[in-house]
């Protein structure tokens, strides 16, 4: 009798604590240039964060303090970073623009695909310090613009020095990489007009296969488990403010909460990054979705979250706007 007490009082405790609001704390950044947005984040540790974005933005958020990083940008917007190893790190773009940072020696080196100029490298993920996957496609389609996708997906196996192309598709663009984290099965999401659909590898990338996961609109993100299946969204690609999702299948109700770019899940949270200033989120084992308006005042995409620990996320996208939010 006790132990059913006490579970039922933990139980419930750990509800009210998640029915309370996140607090949330917005970032002022004077630093960025003007117009800019943030794309993507690297976490060094809970006090160390860089928000990376339109033309080649880095700002630093280090205990507290926001300042910028120097290096030889050429312009490239960066759309996605990952560590290599412990001091390594890769950051991928538009123009074909790869760069590389050693946090040791605090130096940066660059690659340009020169195949991929007129493309964006969207999405990159690391296997191990040698092997590396990008998908990406055009960059109009990436601004919303007409032009043949020329999906891709690119494979290192010598740390980013040379690269091999190992899938490719002229009508469809590839959105983002990631993986079951139980199976460690890949998967990218695939964009042909008014549907989308995930391709899987499961010999790290080397080759590629169609799966039965499907759904309508544009798809830009997606987390994939064994119980669960989330893909976020629009309708399509010309309507980018409004949000299109299904969780297992099911399309979900939400609120006018516009275009949703991004979905991550940590401690058993999906947080979804929406337009309109919106986050929505969720613990894995309830039905219901919350959201939570970081600005009151704007309507502005928040392009994504990132994790930092501590039931601590990072929220950032347009407007040079970074949200610091803590679940309780």
């Amino acid at each position: 009798m006790k132990n059913i007490t006490l579970y039922l009082f933990l139980n419930l405790l750990y509800v009210i604590a998640f029915a309370q609001k996140p607090n949330v704390v917005e970032i002022s950044n004077a630093h960025s240039v003007c117009d800019s947005s943030y794309y993507e984040a690297l976490v060094f540790n809970n006090q160390h964060v860089w928000f990376l974005g339109k033309h080649g933005v880095i700002t630093q958020l280090k205990d507290n303090q926001i300042s910028s990083i120097n290096y030889p940008s050429n312009g490239s917007n960066i759309l996605s970073a990952a560590q290599i190893d412990k001091h390594h790190y890769i950051l991928t773009g538009d123009k074909g623009t790869i760069f590389f940072y050693d946090a040791i020696n605090n130096k940066w080196t660059n690659l340009v695909l020169t195949k991929y100029k007129t493309s964006s490298l969207y999405s990159v993920w690391v296997i191990n310090d040698k092997e590396i996957i990008i998908c990406g496609g055009k960059s109009k389609i990436a601004r919303s613009e007409k032009a043949i996708p020329n999906g891709f997906i690119i494979r290192s196996e010598d740390g980013g020095k040379n690269w091999k192309r190992v899938y490719h598709s002229v009508f469809n663009m590839a959105w983002r990489i990631n993986t079951n984290p139980t199976s460690h099965q890949l998967f990218v999401n695939l964009y042909h007009p008014n549907k989308s659909m995930l391709i899987s590898s499961s010999d790290y990338g080397k080759t590629w296969k169609k799966t039965k996961i499907k759904s309508k609109g544009i798809i830009h993100d997606f987390f994939i488990s064994e119980q669960h299946t989330l893909m976020v969204g629009g309708p399509n690609i010309k309507q980018r403010k409004q949000a299109y999702a299904e969780f297992n299948k099911v399309p979900l109700i939400l609120p006018d909460i516009g275009f949703i770019w991004d979905v991550n899940c940590a401690n058993n949270t999906l947080v979804l990054a929406c337009g309109k200033s919106y986050l929505a989120y969720k613990n894995l084992n309830e039905k219901e979705w919350k959201t939570i308006k970081l600005n009151e005042t704007e309507n502005r995409n928040i392009y994504k979250t990132v994790y930092v620990g501590n039931n601590t996320h990072y929220a950032y996208g347009s407007g040079k706007k970074i949200y610091k939010i803590t679940f309780e």
